[in-house]
């Protein structure tokens, strides 16, 4: 079975509701039911760019509940630098 790795782009797209050929592929790839996971640096990108306390919560909790490919740190690391980016923009 192929494994899929999402982006970043796609990850913000999909969670803003925008119909891309990315989200496209990524539904073919969730209604297929193969695998598919991000990195460290996909799950950062993605949940620093929360638009409220509450939506990066949800992003964090979320995307650190799927596959990460060849995880180097813990996921918590990567959470800790998008918070201190995201409580730093304005």
């Amino acid at each position: 079975m192929n494994r899929y790795l999402v982006d970043t782009s796609v990850w913000i797209d999909f969670f803003r509701q925008r119909k891309t050929s990315g989200v496209d592929e990524f539904y073919r790839i969730l209604d297929c039911g193969a695998h598919y996971g991000i990195t460290e640096l996909i799950y950062q990108e993605v949940i620093q760019g929360g638009l409220s306390e509450k939506d990066f919560t949800r992003l964090a909790d979320y995307l650190g509940m799927q596959t990460f490919f060849q995880p180097k740190y813990h996921p918590e690391t990567y959470r800790q630098a998008a918070q201190n980016l995201f409580r730093l923009s304005p």
